[in-house]
């Protein structure tokens, strides 16, 4: 037999000091699951507190029952060094004590000094409790397999095997495999990519993340910068257009509203509190490239009413403007409001191919005092940069339609069509220079009524005939 698994060895446990101890005071302590004795265990008490007459003693008492009295002589008054009294419990009386009361799992030692023990008279007073014998290893059987606990299957090595931790709950086993999850985490057997201490198999089936491809593989960790996620939904794009949560007219993988543009929107927790203690962040991860005016908007409620109290906002360490300048209140219930209109080049500036961080400083004249409750949060909001043409700005992209007179595809050829017709007019002979020069075939193929290559005059009458506003 291996060295540990010998069938005996010395165990020894002690409590914290415990305090105070007197008549009024008593105290106790837990050892959680000892192992049973094959010797005479030794239970020793050493106390600093009011001992020095005969009546002044402390009954000990193991899972409710009596096993002994200690210092009923020769203790001193608050000695220091405390007094030491070890009562000794024999094996066969401990290990009944432990399973016929309490089921075989801990030992609960009660400390009760008598009435005449003045803990007041020591300061302070204090006693600790501690056991120590051999113990069998073979009677450390958490399973009652007949095999010692060290010598089974312990792979977080905590001291208790693999399918005892698993089945009192201590560790964790999703997938039912008698294997704690934290060790398939260290074995790699399991992922764990979102970082949960759940291994991803079991997030994706219990339903707390989704799969979509299906590849074993949470969405959100495929979000990191594995797959495409354009529209910034935490659904994988191959997703989106594979289940008709997003449209793809040209079967490439990319939902439509990304090939068009979309407003993107991000909204933060409510933080608290806004004054001059601390400033708040929000962090949006990754957002898409802005393709317009990106707004921040603002909601809070603090010292606010003065010119002199505001809120200095940036992004990525950028200054881009300052909230609550004027027209808010203090104490606002609902909340004041108010936005910031950021340039998309000032905003893509600062932030680039990285998260956005919005960082909301209070100025130095909110007074924390003057609000019972102070908070702020914000909402990010923008239209994004489209990643293909969309000319007409409808909800699909150019390749997926056949321009003509009604440049907006939506049935008719109305006040929509001659805004558009307006931009491509150009004369003859000459290229249309529409506001966005990419449209610029777009202007040909929707206006270019007579099939010369350009957009004149003639081309307008034929769009003034059909037009219907």
């Amino acid at each position: 037999m291996p060295d540990e698994c010998d069938t005996s060895f010395r165990f020894s446990s002690s409590s914290d000091e415990l305090s105070p101890i007197g008549g009024y005071d008593s105290q106790s302590h837990l050892f959680i699951q000892p192992p049973l004795a094959v010797g005479d265990v030794s239970l020793t008490l050493t106390a600093s507190t009011d001992l020095d007459d005969a009546d002044e003693f402390i009954v000990v008492y193991l899972n409710f029952r009596v096993v002994g009295i200690a210092f009923v002589v020769g203790a001193g008054h608050c000695a220091e060094p405390p007094d030491v009294e070890t009562m000794v419990i024999p094996a066969a009386t401990y290990n009944r004590y432990l399973r016929d009361v309490l089921g075989g799992s801990d030992a609960f030692v009660q400390m009760y000094p008598t009435s005449r023990v003045d803990a007041d008279e020591c300061s302070p007073s204090h006693i600790r409790v501690s056991i120590a014998y051999l113990a069998s290893r073979a009677e450390i059987d958490c399973n009652w397999n007949s095999i010692p606990d060290q010598c089974e299957q312990d792979c977080n090595v905590n001291g208790i095997p693999d399918d005892c931790d698993v089945s009192n709950g201590s560790s964790p086993d999703c997938n039912d495999n008698v294997v704690p999850d934290e060790c398939e985490f260290a074995t790699g057997s399991s992922l764990d990519c979102n970082e949960n201490f759940v291994p991803d198999e079991c997030d994706i089936a219990g339903g707390a993340s989704a799969d979509c491809q299906p590849n074993g593989v949470p969405d959100e960790c495929e979000m990191e910068g594995l797959v495409s996620d354009c529209n910034r939904n935490d659904v994988p794009d191959d997703c989106d257009t594979l289940h008709g949560t997003s449209a793809d007219c040209q079967s490439n993988g990319i939902p439509d509203e990304c090939e068009v543009g979309f407003v993107f929107s991000s909204v933060s927790e409510v933080m608290s509190p806004l004054d001059t203690s601390q400033s708040h962040t929000f962090r949006v991860i990754a957002p898409p490239p802005a393709g317009g005016n990106v707004e921040l908007e603002f909601y809070a409620s603090a010292d606010l009413s003065r010119t002199s109290e505001y809120v200095e906002v940036r992004i990525n360490g950028t200054e881009v403007g300052r909230a609550f300048v004027f027209g808010a209140a203090d104490c606002a219930v609902p909340p004041d409001t108010d936005t910031l209109v950021v340039p998309a080049a000032v905003y893509g500036a600062a932030v680039g191919e990285g998260d956005a961080v919005i960082e909301m400083i209070p100025s130095a004249g909110l007074d924390p005092g003057i609000c019972a409750d102070t908070s702020i949060a914000v909402t990010l909001r923008y239209p994004t940069l489209p990643i293909g043409l969309n000319c007409n700005d409808n909800a699909e992209p150019d390749d997926c339609e056949t321009l003509g007179l009604d440049f907006d595809v939506n049935g008719t050829v109305g006040l929509h069509d001659y805004e558009f017709l307006g931009e491509c007019l150009a004369g003859p002979g000459t290229a249309p220079l529409p506001d966005e020069a990419m449209c610029a075939s777009a202007c040909v193929q929707g206006f270019d009524a007579d099939g010369d290559g350009d957009v004149d005059v003639y081309d307008a009458a034929t769009f003034y005939r059909a037009f219907s506003p």
